[in-house]
Parts: C-alpha cells; sequence; structure tokens
C-alpha cells in the first residue's frame, strides 16, 4: 500500500515529507489539532498537504519537507431522511456514504464515477459526475467546516460564513 504523503495511490509521485500527521477520528478532537497545526505551520514557515485517497492527479497530496495530513480517520458518515442530507468527514470514502444513503433510501446526486475517493478530495477538487445536465459537486454542499490560514474554524454556507 502507498504511505501517506510519501506516494500517491498510482505510485507516480513520490515525496520526502518532514512530517506525516493522522488526523483523529473524531471531528471536535481534529479540528483543534488542525488549528494547532495550522498555527505552528505558520510559525516554522512549513507548507501543509492535505492527503485522503490520494488519487490527485500530480502529487498534490504530499509536499518535499512538508507536514501532510492524513484525513482517512476522519471518516464519520451521517445520514438524515429528514432533510435528505448526510454529514461526512473529509477522510469517509464514498465506498462509506454510497450504501448508508441506500439504507436510507436515498442516494448521491453528484460523485465521481469510482467510489474509493474521499469526501474531502472530491470537494477539493470539485468534482463532476457522470450526472448529465448537473454541475460539479459543490452545487450539492450545504455547509463545510474548514480551518482558516490562522487556524481557526470557519463554517462556510451558501449564505455567509461564521467563526466557531
Amino acid at each position: 500500500p502507498t504511505q501517506p504523503g510519501r506516494s500517491d495511490a498510482s505510485r507516480g509521485s513520490s515525496a520526502a515529507p518532514a512530517e506525516v500527521v493522522l488526523l483523529a477520528p473524531v471531528l471536535a478532537e481534529a479540528e483543534s489539532q488542525l488549528c494547532a497545526l495550522v498555527r505552528r505551520a505558520a510559525a516554522t514557515g512549513r507548507r501543509i498537504a492535505i492527503a485522503g485517497a490520494r488519487h490527485s492527479m500530480g502529487g498534490h497530496t504530499m509536499l518535499d519537507d512538508a507536514i501532510v495530513v492524513d484525513t482517512t480517520p476522519l471518516a464519520h458518515v451521517r445520514v438524515d431522511p429528514a432533510t435528505r442530507t448526510v454529514t461526512a468527514g473529509a477522510g469517509a470514502s464514498w465506498r462509506a456514504i454510497v450504501p448508508s444513503l441506500q439504507q436510507a433510501g436515498l442516494a448521491v446526486k453528484v460523485m465521481q464515477s469510482n467510489d474509493d475517493f474521499t469526501v474531502g478530495g472530491s470537494l477539493a477538487v470539485n468534482c463532476h459526475g457522470w450526472q448529465q445536465g448537473l454541475p460539479p459537486i459543490a452545487s450539492t454542499v450545504r455547509s463545510l467546516r474548514v480551518v482558516t490560514a490562522g487556524g481557526e474554524v470557519a463554517v462556510c454556507t451558501r449564505d455567509n460564513e461564521h467563526r466557531d
């Protein structure tokens, strides 16, 4: 298997990161970890690369002498049939999401052709699917939690952004 931060899924790209950080599987812990990591990287001049399934072309999920964040443990999936929504961690794969939706009688609206990509990676590249006449995946997102360059958590929605 490939090593997060050192090679991509194709094994066509490689890097020598300074550090590989495995995110905590619990959202609150992962966010705290990321906020501290972003502040530390800024203070030391280190770059950060984010890795999930590591399928992005060109080695975008790794950098020499960088801190690579492995998001795969942050893989929670929660389906709310009443609102017809899914809440998922950046490291959740479509392979985990699709069956969860099916159990609730739902299906994804837009996703890539393969189910081994992560939600975080899909959003990062604003993937499109094979669904005719539908825009890329960003059009299906209601809100997104991100860690800013200042090391704070922001919740972004279609209408606004607020800090936690």
